[in-house]
C-alpha cells in the first residue's frame, strides 16, 4: 500500500512539473512572437473592416516584412494614417505596389521609408491602397 502511495505521488509530481516546464516553454514562445508583431500594436479597431491579403516583395523592410511574407491590410481614410504606420500603394515611376513605412505626414501627402533603407523615399504618397495592419510571417 505504502508503495502504490508512493508512486502515485511521484506520478503527480512528474506530471505537475511537467505542466509547468510546458507552461514556462510557452510564455517563451509568446513573448518571441510579441517582439516580432510589436509594430503592429493598436490595430484591433480596424478588425470590422473587410480584410485584404497580399504577398510582400522584396520592399526594403527588413525584418518587419520580409519577401513571400503576407501582409494584412484594410482600406482607410487619409485622416487616420499617421507617422510610424505601414502604408501599402503604388510606388511613382515604377507602378510597383510597395509598402513602407510613413515617417512624415506633409499637407495630407505622406513622406515614407523602407525600414531597411537608409534615408527616406524621394517621394511624397498621395494615393494609398491602404493601411497594413498584420502580418503572416513566411519561414
Amino acid at each position: 500500500m505504502r508503495r502504490e502511495t508512493a508512486l502515485n505521488l511521484l506520478i503527480l509530481l512528474l506530471l505537475g512539473l511537467s505542466t509547468l516546464l510546458l507552461t514556462l516553454h510557452l510564455s517563451r514562445r509568446q513573448s518571441g512572437l510579441e517582439e516580432r508583431t510589436q509594430w503592429f500594436e493598436g490595430y484591433t479597431a480596424f478588425l470590422d473592416r473587410g480584410l485584404h491579403l497580399t504577398r510582400a516583395g522584396d520592399w526594403g523592410m527588413g525584418r518587419t516584412v520580409k519577401e513571400n511574407d503576407v501582409v494584412i491590410w484594410v482600406e482607410v481614410d487619409r485622416s487616420l494614417i499617421r507617422a510610424g504606420d505601414l502604408l501599402l500603394y503604388l510606388e511613382p515611376g515604377s507602378g510597383r505596389l510597395v509598402a513602407h513605412r510613413v515617417v512624415e505626414v506633409v499637407d495630407q501627402l505622406f513622406r515614407t521609408k523602407g525600414d531597411a533603407l537608409p534615408s527616406p523615399d524621394n517621394y511624397l504618397v498621395e494615393n494609398f491602397e491602404g493601411l497594413v495592419i498584420g502580418v503572416i510571417y513566411s519561414r
